[in-house]
């Protein structure tokens, strides 16, 4: 009788804590080196109403996100400076927007000693050999902030997984939900996912997150989610004219060799604007420039302030879709011409007998909003056409505060 031979394959050991301190020491070196950078964060957000419904589209936000001395600054694409913006300020009102993902949880987890770190197991993904580790962050080391408005805030702990690649000890991925979320937040839960790649900025290679995915579901069981990609990142030199989104995409501006005079446009005065180029509901992102121009000379007193054909800063700042209406809305800037600008803090020109036309955009304003005006069409698709005209008038002088 032939014995049985049993075979018995020892358990490989779990990675050890030495592969979480190299993937530490690696990721403090790699925050260390890092230039100060700016990158563009494209933002497609979704919400779907009950847990078993199908995510439907929001909209698509498009912003710049800067990373200077261990902080997040957020501007509009195209925007000449960064400053202490909140990113509530650039976002629809109601909307789902988080922080962090592009290098604020890096700097906690990696940068500081807030993070418990616990056991590890090995795993296989992309065809990779990783190895994952548990962490709890207590809310007496936390900064992640839930908000359910600007009044109604409370920082809470979280915890997660951090994914380290075995042979190059790099951080692949970081997965983190906040726990223990006060009730007064009416909350039920979140996660985020940030994934990390290599990034060319100038002439080096950095590792930078590539794309986050972030869903919050609140206590009545809706959940919204925001897809995040990050693109285009630049070394960021101070506050300059220098863009930093695609060029492609950007409304282009006149360059003059000398600074241009800032000029009061009088109250009431009217003006013409045209669109140069198609914004289309469906490829457009909140945030995007759209090229602009007057269409008509601006005159006062019989004098061409600015003549037709100068440049106007216009951006898309929101898109609702409202049962069978969706509404595209803008905001002004400045218009340039050679060695002369001004703000525009204008309101369009409400024409009702143009609303009778066959799927031609409505205008609509709110006179509390100056430099801000809505297009709206019936279905849940718009396209305005390159060359549509839109009027508006004046209604603050230039250089006077808006409250």
């Amino acid at each position: 009788m032939i014995p049985l031979l049993l075979l018995v394959m020892a358990a490989e050991p779990p990675p050890d804590t030495q592969l979480f301190d190299r993937a530490r020491a690696n990721m403090v070196q790699i925050l260390a080196r890092q230039p100060n950078y700016v990158c563009v964060e494209t933002i497609d957000r979704s919400e779907r109403a009950k847990p078993k419904a199908r995510f439907e589209t929001v909209d698509s936000l498009r912003l710049e996100v800067e990373f200077v001395d261990k902080h997040e600054l957020y501007a509009w694409p195209g925007s000449k400076k960064f400053d202490e913006t909140n990113i509530l300020d650039l976002v629809p009102e109601g909307s789902s927007i988080g922080t962090g993902a592009f290098a604020g949880h890096a700097q906690i987890l990696f940068h500081t000693n807030a993070a418990i770190v616990n056991g590890g197991y090995w795993v296989t993904e992309d065809g990779k050999r990783m190895a994952r580790f548990l962490f709890t962050v207590p809310v007496s080391r936390s900064r992640y902030l839930l908000m359910k408005s600007r009044k109604v805030a409370d920082v809470v702990g979280y915890s997660g997984d951090i994914w380290i690649e075995a042979d190059t000890a790099r951080v692949a991925k970081v997965a983190l939900h906040a726990v223990d979320i006060p009730a007064r937040l009416d909350i039920q839960s979140t996660q985020t996912v940030i994934k990390y790649g290599e990034t060319k900025i100038g002439t080096g290679s950095f590792w930078l997150p590539a794309e986050s995915i972030e869903e919050v579901t609140t206590s009545d069981a809706r959940t919204d989610r925001n897809v995040t990609t990050f693109s285009g990142c630049r070394a960021f030199l101070g506050e300059s004219m220098l863009r930093f989104d695609d060029p492609a995409e950007a409304a282009s501006l006149p360059v003059t060799a000398e600074p241009a005079k800032a000029v009061d446009l009088p109250v009431g005065t009217t003006f013409q604007i045209e669109f140069g180029a198609e914004v289309d509901s469906r490829k457009i992102h909140v945030g995007d420039p759209v090229p602009a121009a007057l269409a008509s000379d601006i005159k006062h007193n019989g004098q061409i302030l600015f003549a037709k054909g100068s440049a106007v800063e216009m951006r898309i700042v929101r898109v609702q879709r409202i049962g069978n209406w969706i509404g595209m809305e803008f905001a002004l800037g400045d218009v340039t011409a050679t060695g002369a600008v001004a703000r525009l803090w204008a309101l369009p020109i409400v024409m009702p007998e143009a609303s009778s036309a066959r799927n031609a955009p409505q205008i609509q304003r709110d006179d509390k909003r100056p430099g801000m005006g809505t297009l709206v069409v019936g279905g849940n698709h718009m396209v305005i056409r390159r060359g549509f005209e839109m009027p508006w008038t004046i209604v603050v002088p230039a250089r006077r505060k808006v409250q």
